[in-house]
């Protein structure tokens, strides 16, 4: 059960509107910054994330493109702006929520007591519901926009800002590049349409 269900006193419900909040800005800028899918995102833990001067590294173990079970390395950079620094708010999570080992984020209850780390990471369609919120805050329709909105948004504002092929398909762990060129065309549509010929 997540903060915002009824049955604590106001000031308990708070402090769980806080933490939640905290953790949702974490959980968004990961996922964002890593062009993670959803059930990424969800499950790492402690173990799968090791901080460095220029941002940090996370170990996805198992996914859809990784069907050996290899596991895959992605880098996240340091933002330049604090408010958006994927780094700096999974830190703060970590600290907020005392979390040093097993799942990194975890269900916020009414009662804003963060679970131990035997009961397990918060779901995909959690990502999703926070995806969501963001939206409505920030005035956006929520039913226009999923968890898959921040891969995407990564992908094509990369591709837009000149990020190669090759690195795409790296970063987002695609088998088969021409999934990311997908991205890439999307993202070239205005500035290759041949109406531009027309003298409109």
């Amino acid at each position: 059960m997540e903060a915002g269900d009824t049955g604590e006193p106001p000031s308990v419900r708070t402090e769980a509107n806080r933490l939640r909040g905290i953790r949702d800005r974490a959980l968004l800028l990961i996922v964002f910054g890593g062009a993670l899918r959803r059930s990424e995102g969800a499950g790492i833990k402690c173990a799968h994330v090791s901080f460095e001067d220029r941002g940090l590294k996370l170990l996805i173990p198992g996914s859809k493109g990784d069907q050996v079970r290899e596991g895959q390395r992605v880098c996240i950079r340091c933002a330049e702006s604090e408010e958006l620094c994927p780094a700096q708010a999974l830190q703060r999570w970590l600290r907020e929520a005392s979390i040093n080992e097993g799942p990194i984020f975890r269900p916020v209850p009414p009662s804003g007591n963060i679970p131990s780390s035997t009961r397990g990471p918060i779901c995909g369609a959690t990502v999703n519901d926070a995806v969501k919120r963001a939206a409505a805050a920030a005035g956006f329709t929520p039913d226009e926009v999923s968890a898959h909105s921040l891969r995407y948004g990564h992908l094509i504002t990369a591709a837009e800002e000149g990020a190669s092929l090759a690195n795409l398909q790296r970063h987002a762990r695609h088998s088969d590049p021409q999934t990311t060129a997908r991205y890439i065309q999307e993202a070239n549509r205005m500035s290759t349409t041949t109406s531009q010929h027309l003298e409109l």
